[in-house]
């Protein structure tokens, strides 16, 4: 994975921030062979998307653990298993990926996600 730093998109998302809305982005490029089929590339990104968010919360929980002084085995870990994903046998939906944690929200036939 090659992580990718656009700074007129950084510039106008923390411009976004200072006004107080919140959007959470993972831009990055995949190496990937130029012969994978899209559902290969599709299934690169839904790997690399969950490696990275584990990453994150894992780290932030044993922040909060040190911090509070709360034994670490009390905190749940985010974990994922690739074997469920590659079972599918379709591309699968933002509400598929991410579950309870997500939900669509429209307030006109053309607001987009």
């Amino acid at each position: 994975m090659t992580t990718i730093e656009i700074p007129k998109f950084i510039e106008k998302y923390r411009a976004y921030e200072r006004e107080g809305g919140m959007i959470y982005f993972r831009i990055f490029q995949l190496d990937t062979e130029q012969d994978d089929t899209p559902y290969q590339k599709h299934l690169a990104v839904a790997q690399q998307t969950l490696i990275s968010v584990a990453e994150e919360v894992n780290t932030r929980l044993d922040c909060i653990s040190a911090k509070s002084k709360i034994n670490r085995k009390k905190l749940f870990t985010m974990d994922y298993d690739f074997r469920v994903l590659k079972t599918r046998v379709r591309r699968f939906s933002v509400q598929d990926f991410m579950g309870w944690q997500y939900e669509e929200a429209r307030k006109g036939k053309n607001t987009q996600l």
